[in-house]
């Protein structure tokens, strides 16, 4: 019988089945450093900030991320390269992980942020970097 929850992995490129969704998991903590990096460690001190300038004439594009589209065989990559080096967009990373990690259930983002402008939106996105 099958469970009621069923999700594709990708990385593995295989399905798996859950009781429920989310599944149990032990949550992870990544952070934001000042120099573009992404790390497990949190930062000893909170000195530094990361700007960009916003341009309403030319908006940041969407451009997807993995999907399964349903009439492809399985996810599609997106490649992100030309957006992550917009002036207007910043990018953390990681050091390559030492483990593999299986990201599935809902993902947290807490920022800390100020603008110059009343109304602004922030968009964050995790991707997983690899050489294909």
């Amino acid at each position: 019988k099958r469970k009621p929850v069923r999700l594709y992995v990708m990385g593995k490129n295989k399905w798996k089945e859950f009781d429920e969704y989310p599944p149990p998991a032990k949550e992870t903590s990544f952070y934001l450093d000042s120099n573009g990096r992404l790390d497990i460690q949190k930062p000893t001190s909170h000195e530094g900030h990361d700007t960009y300038k916003y341009d309403p004439s030319d908006p940041t594009p969407s451009v997807g991320g993995p999907d399964f589209h349903p009439f492809k065989a399985g996810p599609q990559r997106i490649l992100t390269t030309l957006l992550e080096r917009r002036s207007d967009v910043l990018v953390y990373t990681s050091p390559p992980l030492s483990q593999d990690h299986e990201v599935i259930g809902p993902i947290k983002i807490v920022l800390y942020v100020s603008s110059s402008l009343k109304y602004t939106d922030f968009v964050a996105r995790l991707c997983c970097v690899s050489s294909f």
